[in-house]
């Protein structure tokens, strides 16, 4: 048997938080679809409500879908670079995280 050694960067260690947290297959990512579709959604409801009453009501809550939103996704990019970060610190003494491989 052979056994390999495979440092990670923290690019590399950063695309996998990335993957764990979304999920590899449809079935495990669908929430976040359902999700990001709702946001998607709520400022293009909020544009045709405002069209058709006048009301800025309507203007008011699609700008609220859209801070929401942004708030999502900068949360999420800011959990995948500190998680990454972590992980680097931790296995920072072998040079990167090693996947050993028999």
């Amino acid at each position: 048997m052979t056994d390999y050694d495979m440092r990670c960067g923290e690019k590399s260690v950063r695309e996998y938080v990335r993957f764990s947290m979304t999920g590899t297959t449809i079935k495990q990512s669908l929430p976040l679809i359902i999700c990001a579709s709702c946001l998607t959604a709520m400022p293009i409801l909020g544009i045709i409500g405002y069209i058709m009453t006048g009301s800025p009501l309507m203007l008011v809550l699609m700008i609220c879908a859209l801070l929401l939103g942004a708030g999502i996704v900068v949360f999420l990019l800011i959990t995948i670079k500190t998680t990454a970060k972590h992980l680097m610190e931790v296995y920072g003494d072998q040079g990167g995280l090693v996947c050993s491989i028999s």
